[in-house]
C-alpha cells in the first residue's frame, strides 16, 4: 500500500512537472510573440516618421538631387529593411521563412517583375526609391506572418497598429492647431496633404473599432475613446468626401460582423440623441457646412468648374494615363511611373501623378503582367479569409477583422492609389493585415498541433 501511495505521489509530481513545463513553454512563446510584434512595429514607426513634406519642396527625381528629407526617407527605409531582416534571423521557433515564401509567392513575383520595369522606366531613380518602400512593406508583412500565431498576438498587433495611427493623427491635429492650413491642406505647400490626413483618420477609426470589437484588451479600451476623439477631429479637418461616404457604413459593418447587438443598440440610441440635438443647435446646418466645406470650395480644388462632374478631375487624369498605358499595355510604364516621359500635363501642373485608383496604378506602371502577379499574391490571403470567415471561433473573428479592413482599403482605393501607391498609413495597414491573414489564419486552432484535426 505504501509503495502504491509513493508511486501515485511520484506520478502526480511528474504530471505537475509536465504541466509546469508546458505552461512555461506557452509563456515563453507568448512573450516571444509579443517581443517580435513590437520589433516589427518599430520598423513601421520608422517608415512613417518621414511621411510628410516641406512647404514648396519639389520631389527629387535623381539620387544626386536628394535633400535632407529625402535622405531621411532613404535612411529610414534602408534601416527598416535591415532591421526587419535582423529580426527574422532571430526567429528560431517561429514559422519557417520558406512557408512564408510559399504563401507570399505571388507578391514576391510581383516585386521581382517591378524591379525589372526599372530598365524601361522614364524615372528609374523614382522607381527604385519606391521599390525600396515596397521591399520594406513586404518584409513587414512577412515578419508579421511569421510571428502572429495566437489570439494574444492578434490583440497586440491590432493595438499597436491602432496606437501608431492615433499618434500620427494626433501629430497632424496638433500641427493644424499650431499652423492652420500650412500644416494640413489640399495644397502642396503644406506638411500633410488633406488626403493623407483623411486616410489616417478613416482607417484609424476602422482599425481601432475592429480591435475594440473583435479583440479587446485593457490597453485598447483605454485608447478607444481618446483615439476616436482625435480621429474625429482630423476627420473634420481633412474635409474629404470619400471618407465621409465610406467610413460610416464600414464602421456599422464592424458591429454587425462581430455580432455586438448591445453595442449596435447603444450606437443607434446615441445617434437618435445626437441628430435632434444638432438640428436644434444648428437648424440651418451652417456649422456643418463650414466643417465639410462648401460646393464652391470643392469646385476650386483644381481650378476647373467641371471638377464636380468628373470626380475632381480624376477622369481627366485617368484618360491621360490610359493613353500612356496603351503605349506599353503588357509590360507597363515602369514601377510608380504613369507616363513614357515621366510627366503628365494635367491639373495645370506637369508631374508624375499616381493613378488615383489602386488597380489602375498597378496596371499602368507594371502592365498586365504585373496586375496578374499582384492578383495572384492577393489570392492566398483572400482564400484564407473566406475559408475562415463564418467560423464561430477566434479564427473566424480574426478573418472578419481582416475582411472589414480589406473592405475599407478596397473602397478607399476606388479614387486613391492606396496600398499600391506611396508609403503611407493605408499601405502600412495593408501589408500588416496580409501578414496577419497568412500568419493566424493558416494555423490550427490554439491547443492543436499541425496535423491534428479540430473537433
Amino acid at each position: 500500500m505504501a509503495t502504491g501511495f509513493l508511486q501515485s505521489v511520484n506520478s502526480g509530481t511528474t504530471a505537475a512537472g509536465f504541466l509546469d513545463d508546458d505552461s512555461r513553454a506557452r509563456t515563453q512563446r507568448r512573450n516571444s510573440e509579443q517581443f517580435f510584434i513590437v520589433a516589427a512595429m518599430i520598423a513601421a514607426w520608422a517608415a512613417l516618421a518621414f511621411v510628410f513634406s516641406l512647404p514648396d519642396r519639389d520631389e527629387p527625381l535623381t539620387v544626386g538631387g536628394l535633400d535632407l528629407l529625402g535622405l531621411g526617407k532613404v535612411v529610414s527605409r534602408v534601416g527598416g529593411l535591415v532591421f526587419l531582416v535582423a529580426v527574422n534571423l532571430m526567429m528560431v521557433h517561429q514559422m519557417k521563412i520558406r512557408v512564408v515564401v510559399f504563401y507570399m509567392a505571388g507578391f514576391i513575383a510581383f516585386f521581382c517583375w517591378s524591379v525589372a520595369t526599372i530598365t524601361w522606366s522614364a524615372l528609374p531613380a523614382v522607381s527604385a526609391g519606391q521599390l525600396m518602400s515596397l521591399a520594406v512593406l513586404m518584409m513587414l508583412g512577412a515578419t508579421i506572418a511569421r510571428v502572429v500565431e495566437s489570439d494574444h498576438g492578434v490583440r497586440m498587433l491590432l493595438f499597436h497598429l491602432s496606437l501608431l495611427l492615433v499618434i500620427r493623427a494626433t501629430v497632424m491635429v496638433l500641427c493644424y492647431v499650431a499652423m492652420g492650413a500650412d500644416a494640413v491642406s489640399r495644397e502642396h505647400n503644406s506638411f500633410f496633404h488633406s488626403t493623407d490626413a483623411a486616410e489616417t483618420a478613416s482607417i484609424g477609426i476602422v482599425v481601432l473599432a475592429t480591435s475594440m470589437m473583435g479583440f479587446p484588451t485593457l490597453l485598447t479600451r483605454t485608447l478607444f475613446y481618446p483615439g476616436m476623439i482625435v480621429f474625429g477631429m482630423l476627420f473634420m479637418i481633412a474635409q474629404n468626401r470619400l471618407t465621409m461616404i465610406i467610413t460610416p457604413p464600414v464602421f456599422l459593418l464592424i458591429f454587425l460582423m462581430n455580432g455586438n447587438r448591445q453595442g449596435l443598440v447603444k450606437l443607434g440610441f446615441l445617434c437618435s440623441l445626437i441628430v435632434p440635438a444638432v438640428m436644434l443647435a444648428d437648424p440651418g446646418l451652417e456649422v456643418f457646412s463650414k466643417l465639410v466645406g462648401s460646393t464652391e470650395q470643392y469646385a476650386m480644388r483644381s481650378g476647373d468648374d467641371n471638377t464636380l462632374t468628373t470626380f475632381s478631375g480624376r477622369t481627366e487624369l485617368w484618360e491621360a494615363i490610359w493613353q500612356e498605358y496603351l503605349k506599353s499595355p503588357i509590360m507597363g510604364l515602369g514601377y510608380f511611373v504613369t507616363s513614357t516621359t515621366g510627366e503628365l500635363d494635367v491639373w495645370f501642373v506637369p508631374r508624375n501623378y499616381t493613378a488615383h485608383n489602386q488597380l489602375f496604378q498597378v496596371l499602368a506602371t507594371t502592365g498586365m503582367i504585373g496586375l496578374v502577379l499582384f492578383f495572384s499574391g492577393l489570392a492566398i490571403p483572400f482564400r484564407l479569409v473566406m475559408s475562415k470567415l463564418f467560423l464561430k471561433d477566434s479564427r473566424g473573428r480574426a478573418a472578419r477583422s481582416v475582411a472589414v479592413i480589406f473592405i475599407w482599403l478596397a473602397l478607399w482605393g476606388l479614387l486613391n492609389s492606396s496600398f499600391s501607391g506611396p508609403l503611407g498609413t493605408s499601405s502600412i495597414a495593408f501589408w500588416i493585415i496580409v501578414g496577419l491573414a497568412v500568419g493566424r489564419l493558416r494555423r490550427p486552432p490554439e491547443g492543436l498541433v499541425p496535423g491534428q484535426i479540430a473537433a
